[in-house]
């Protein structure tokens, strides 16, 4: 029976499919259920996949099992049987046999995918067995990497390398002896041994090919048929026959023909494949050679190098003709004995399709498998091999050739003639298109094909229109109107199977002329315009142009053609296309005035876009014809503000044009319904220009224009609500005018004049409020908002800032008494700006949220701002302003202080999200499920505060959740409280800073923003809901009663070394006071004595240049810090680190005082102390076991080394007693150290020789010679090298020892 029960979503009682929730009485809930049974049968699933799982996995072990019993099977044949050995070869001994890892070594089946073989297990392979290649198919272990002298690469490919350098390197000695070596022989010599190397080189292929050598033979055949060219080379250069008085292009054209003659004979003669690619190699130059010296023009080097391509297309259709056999194995052919042993057991497939079968353990043998030589033999060029890079050679040279050809045929096509006549300039390029139609052809390439016959098309009317642009140039606009119409029939009446590439070409022509045309309207359309601009000064007739009768004719034959070429689902595009760039062409037919112009504008444009919009059925119909409207339309308002009536129609039109197309009922598909809310944006946006444009017609003043549009703009708000009512489909729509329409009037008050940019986007901000329906995220209403917004706070930011920083006419001197002077014009206007920013900002949190403390948190920042400005405005006197500065900086600091971190969610609640159920197995995760008391995004637990899109089942709308003991407050509720804090921050940061700044005009002011800080900064210690909130109260405190004590002093006109007294008092309350916060934490009181210490330091750093002040300074501080020492509940360290502060300070104070009594023998002073120390150190010592030498001898050498080591280094006199004295001192001080193995002496008495050895060093650096210098860097440098060797040694021993491991 189905279990139709389920946990109830809004109570978490059972419930029932039948009869729903007893306990709340929600009624059935069928999701609820269905989760339940998923549940249900994931867990099944489950089951199902592990038992598959365990099935799995006992296969993959059997698998790889058999895989290894195989292999070790295959290796114990190997070892026992091994190969026979060729005749000749060298015979190595087999390697040993490793001995078979234990089962615990052997590592683990992975658990992944086992590897499965190719193919079946091979058979036995014995000897006399024929091996086809791809015979055997089985895995083989490889050869092991202990082999020594394995074989990287195939016998076949070294061959084919050193025949390859060994021809090169024969060749580049011809060349260099023909070249160096000639002149240095008479002239019977140079003809014996030309012709004795030449027959030689000839006669060795034949030899070679006889003995099988067939890659021996192509090499030197090579060699040797250079050797021909060279031959020719060396009878010009010694006037053989006169040779040497031809010109010298026809000579080489002479010797490469002959030579290529030689080489084709040679090729017959041999059988060979060489010369044959040396004779199409040779051949190539001849014409170019034999033509060059005539001198021909373009054309004539068009024709030639067609002639090449020409001869290098019929060589690749000879080729073409000839069907080689491909050379393969013969299935009969048998394995050598050698190869292959009765015990080898399996086999497969080596390099290059033959056939590697194991030899024995020591390697692999590959048997050819392409009927290739055996050893010794030459590499071998099959027929099909050979067919094909000729054929490759043919492509590349007919290639090179006609790009050859191409480019010269550009030339006469550039110049406008041929052979001296214009109507021949398009010719060569044509026979280039011809010649390369023959060729595709001859590749039989389908596609290749239809793309040079499609090139073929273009070609004509480039030869056709040349002639034409040369001999009448005023007609050449119809002439390509009716090239495109006549091709366009002709491609036409072509066959269907025929017709794919002329009619590209077509399309070509035909979309060449359409861009023609284009072009030629947009500059007629462009004249229109730039004659009535500047707007409102009227406009000339135009234009006078002497073939603007003939572009609406080409407009039309290219819509013809066009029509005839393109598929019957884009005519109706093409004749809306034609329509609007004729109704654009009709003015250039003659001398046209401006509003006949503007007439035919308007009255296409308005007939096309109903009839686009309304009639229209495809996508692309209604986009074209309303883009085709939209451009007549623009351009009859560009034309339009020639004078401001035109204007006033024109924007008549395009209301009446929009409404028309919007209001009259639901179109008839997404497009047309995208299409007619644009227009009716477009149609709404005229209503504040014509408001604008009629004042201005009526002469009104530009300030009284635009406050007609800003109300014109407001007022689109009526129809705006009315549409939401009738037509929410258009809604969005008239919600982007009203923005644009805002944007667009605020725009102008950018520019510095009369009005006042903050308030009209402030109130343009308001306005666009009630337009938002929050249908998404992203609009064009809150964007322009955005815009606006911030348009508004960058023309306040100005006068916002100078009320911060100059409230009255100029930055605040310190001290410089009351200001006097005026604050910045136009704050009343900026400060009502602010506001209305203030109250949107709340309105827009309000409506978004709900929340009353969110929309008093943005509207915060603005009000904040609007304070100093409006107290400007209404001239208030000085400290007004920067003290309500400071009040608001500080009040803003204390509202984020007293805002507490928010509330962890109860255990067991998930909020957030949309309000889905969410039920889970125990210990399943399963995504977009929660078990109960994991919160989870979207997903609540049974008694759970859910809030997210939407309303609930129980009717409870988005953002307002039922209330669920314990459970953290919403989203919604949270958004004002959690935005407090970041919000207040800043604000209150800057305009304390900015308030302090404005008090220092006068010592008291100074003195009473102190004293404020102080007292604020100790309430935010006090009573801050934070721990670091709390700290930062505290050591701003310490701060701000640091800069009141140093600044009274000052205001009273002492000197400064005065002002170190009441900073110390601050240190020192700070230091006696910290442990009474302790119930705040170690942390803050550590934190405070730091700060003490900061203090102590910076009245001392107050008091330089007065010894006696810092000696007194020094002194106080100490008995502050020893009567630290005497609070109780502190650890031993704590004691010791204050004693040591204690300790520190009346020492420095003494020196101080010795120093300012000019005391010249320290030591009378501070050895009795120091000695003191060090016996009741000594004594420590050997009464206190655990005692170490730091805390009993340390203290003692420190004040007997240190003040004579200081002395020493800083002092100018040499002082080279001082010096010695200490030196003997820490010497002995190290020694004694030493001897008893006490830490405290050796790192003392050493640290202060190294010190001592130091400036010795320094002070004797001159007196050194030269030489001492290069000998230091040269042992660096050799006892870098000896490191650098040790450590290599060291890896060389340590790598030894790794291997000695295996």
């Amino acid at each position: 029976m189905q279990n139709t029960g389920y946990p109830c979503p809004r109570c978490g009682a059972p419930a029932e499919l039948t009869r729903g929730c007893a306990g709340c009485g929600l009624g059935p809930y069928p999701p609820a259920a269905e989760v339940v049974r998923l549940d249900r049968e994931i867990a099944a699933l489950g089951r199902e996949v592990e038992q598959a799982r365990q099935v799995y996995q006992g296969l993959g072990s059997r698998l790889l099992a058999t895989q290894r019993r195989r292999a070790e099977l295959a290796a114990r044949i190997r070892r026992e049987i091994p190969a026979p050995v060729p005749v000749g070869a060298a015979v190595h001994p087999p390697a040993p046999a490793a001995p078979p890892a234990p089962p615990a070594a052997r590592p683990a089946a992975p658990a992944a995918l086992p590897t499965v073989p190719a193919g079946p297990v091979a058979p036995p392979v014995r000897p006399g067995t024929p091996v086809p290649p791809g015979a055997f198919a089985g895995p083989v272990p490889p050869a092991g990497p202990d082999v020594p002298g394995r074989p990287e690469t195939s016998t076949r490919t070294i061959q084919w390398l050193l025949f390859v350098l060994g021809g090169l390197l024969l060749g580049t000695a011809a060349v260099v002896f023909t070249a160096v070596a000639w002149a240095t022989v008479g002239v019977a010599g140079r003809a014996l041994i030309l012709a004795a190397f030449t027959a030689l080189a000839l006669a060795v292929p034949l030899v070679a090919k006889w003995r099988g050598l067939r890659g021996t033979a192509e090499t030197f055949a090579a060699v040797g048929l250079l050797l021909v060219i060279l031959d020719g080379y060396a009878a010009w250069s010694v006037n053989l026959l006169g040779s040497a008085d031809w010109p010298g292009t026809r000579y080489a054209a002479l010797v490469a023909g002959v030579s290529a003659g030689i080489a084709a004979g040679y090729a017959l003669l041999s059988r060979l494949t060489v010369p044959w690619f040396a004779a199409l190699l040779v051949v190539q130059p001849v014409l170019p050679l034999t033509v060059a010296q005539s001198r021909p023009g373009a054309t004539g080097w068009t024709l030639t190098f067609l002639g090449v391509a020409l001869l290098d297309l019929a060589v690749v259709v000879v080729l073409r003709r000839r069907s080689p056999a491909p050379a393969g194995p013969d299935p009969a052919a048998a394995v050598p004995a050698a190869a292959a042993s009765p015990a080898a057991a399996v086999a497969v497939a080596g390099p290059g399709g033959g056939v590697v079968v194991p030899a024995g353990g020591s390697g692999t043998t590959t048997a050819p498998a392409d009927g290739g030589p055996a050893a010794g033999g030459g590499p071998v060029a099959g027929p099909s091999g050979a067919v094909f890079a000729g054929l490759l050679l043919g492509w590349l040279g007919f290639g090179a050739a006609s790009t050859v050809a191409a480019s010269c045929a550009l030339v006469p096509l550039a110049l406008g003639r041929a052979a001296g006549l214009p109507l021949l300039a398009g010719l060569p390029l044509l026979l280039v298109g011809l010649v390369l139609a023959g060729a595709a052809r001859v590749a039989a390439a389908a596609v290749f094909r239809q793309i040079t016959v499609g090139l073929l098309v273009p070609l004509l009317a480039v030869a056709v229109l040349r002639p034409v642009a040369e001999l009448r140039a005023g007609f050449l606009l119809l002439a390509v109107g009716l090239v495109a119409a006549a091709l366009a029939g002709a491609v036409r009446l072509l066959p269907l199977r025929h017709r794919t590439g002329p009619r590209v070409g077509a399309l070509l022509v035909a979309g060449g002329a359409a861009q023609v045309v284009v072009l030629a309207t947009g500059a007629v359309a462009a004249l229109a315009v730039d004659r009535s601009l500047p707007a409102w000064q009227g406009a000339a007739a135009g234009p006078d142009l002497a073939w603007g009768w003939q572009l609406p004719l080409v407009v039309l034959l290219t819509a013809g053609a066009g029509l005839l070429l393109l598929p019957r689902a884009a005519r109706p595009v093409t004749v809306l296309l034609a329509v609007v760039v004729t109704a654009a062409a009709l003015p250039a037919v003659t001398v046209t005035p401006w509003p006949a112009t503007l007439a035919v504008d308007l009255v296409v444009g308005a007939a096309l876009l109903p009839v686009a919009v309304l009639r229209g059925r495809r996508a692309p119909t209604v986009l074209v014809g309303a883009a085709g409207a939209a451009v007549l339309l623009g351009h009859g308002l560009l034309v339009a503000s020639a004078a401001p009536v035109g204007m006033l129609v024109a924007l008549g039109v395009v209301l009446v044009a929009g409404l028309a197309v919007a209001l009259p009922g639901r179109p008839a598909s997404d497009v047309a319904g995208r299409v007619a809310g644009i227009a009716l944006t477009v149609a709404l946006l005229t209503v504040p220009a014509g408001a604008s444009v009629a004042l201005r017609a009526a002469g009104a003043p530009p300030w009284w224009q635009l406050r007609a549009g800003f109300a014109a703009a407001v007022l689109l708000l009526v129809p705006l609500l009315a549409l939401r009512r009738r037509r929410p489909d258009l809604d969005g729509y008239a919600g982007t005018a009203l923005a644009l329409a805002l944007a667009a009037v605020v725009a102008p008050t950018v520019v510095p004049g009369g009005e006042p940019l903050a308030l009209y986007a402030a109130l343009a901000v308001v306005a666009l409020v009630p337009a938002d329906r929050r249908t998404a995220l992203v609009t064009p209403g809150r964007v322009v908002g955005a815009v606006l917004a911030g348009l508004a706070l960058v023309a306040a930011a100005p006068v916002t800032l100078a009320a911060l920083v100059a409230p009255y006419g100029g930055p605040v001197r310190p001290w410089s008494g009351v200001p006097t002077g005026d604050g910045p014009p136009g704050a009343l206007v900026v400060g009502a700006a602010l506001l209305v920013l203030a109250g949107t900002a709340a309105l827009v949190v309000r409506r978004h949220t709900g929340d009353r403390s969110g929309a008093a948190v943005a509207a915060l920042p603005f009000g904040a701002a609007a304070l100093p400005v409006l107290l400007i405005g209404v001239a208030a006197p000085w400290p007004v302003v920067p003290a309500a500065v400071l009040l608001v900086g500080m009040a803003a600091l204390l509202a984020a202080t007293l805002t507490g971190p928010p509330r962890p969610t109860a255990p067991g609640v998930a909020v957030s999200g949309g309000g889905a159920l969410g039920v889970a197995a125990p210990g399943v995760a399963v995504p977009g499920v929660a078990a109960p008391g994991v919160a989870v995004p979207g997903v609540a637990a049974p008694g759970v505060a859910v809030s997210g899109g939407g309303v609930s089942d129980g009717g409870v709308p988005h953002g307002a959740a039922p209330a669920v003991p314990g459970a953290a407050p919403t989203p919604a509720h949270r958004g004002g409280r959690a935005l407090l804090v970041p919000v207040t921050t800043p604000i209150g940061l800057l305009w304390t800073v900015a308030g302090l700044v404005g008090l220092l005009a006068t010592r008291a002011g100074t003195l009473a923003g102190l004293a404020l800080l102080v007292v604020a900064a100790a309430v935010v210690g006090a009573i801050g809901r934070r721990a670091e909130v709390r700290l930062l109260g505290f050591l701003t405190a310490v701060a701000a009663a640091t800069g009141f004590a140093l600044t009274a002093p000052l205001a009273a006109d002492l000197p400064l070394r005065t002002a170190g007294f009441p900073v110390l008092g601050v240190a020192v309350a700070v230091l006696l006071g910290a442990p009474a916060l302790a119930r705040r934490g170690s942390f803050t009181v550590r934190a405070l004595e730091v700060a003490a210490q900061a203090v102590a330091v910076l009245a001392l750093l107050l008091t330089v240049g007065a010894i006696r002040y810092a000696a007194v300074i020094c002194v106080l501080w100490g008995a502050a810090a020893a009567l630290r020492v005497l609070y109780p509940g502190q650890s031993a360290g704590r004691r010791w680190a204050f004693g040591a502060v204690a300790g520190g300070s009346e020492l420095l104070g003494a020196w101080l005082l010795l120093i300012s009594g000019e005391v010249v023998l320290l030591e009378a002073y501070t050895l009795p102390a120091a000695g003191l120390t060090l016996v009741a150190g000594l004594l420590a010592l050997r009464a206190r076991p655990g005692l170490t030498s730091w805390l009993a001898l340390g203290p003692g050498l420190a004040a007997a080394l240190l003040p004579s080591l200081v002395s020493v280094l800083v002092a100018a006199d040499p002082q080279p007693w001082r010096r010695l004295l200490l030196g003997g001192a820490a010497l002995a001080v190290v020694l004694v150290g030493a001897v008893r193995r006490w830490q405290a002496p050796v790192v003392l008495g050493g640290g202060a020789l190294v010190l001592l050895a130091l400036h010795e060093l320094v002070r004797g650096w001159d007196l050194l010679p030269r030489w001492i210098y290069l000998a230091v860097g040269g042992l660096a440098l050799i006892t870098l090298a000896a490191t650098y060797e040790r450590r290599r040694r060291d890896v060389a021993r340590l790598r030894a020892a790794v291997g000695r491991m295996g």
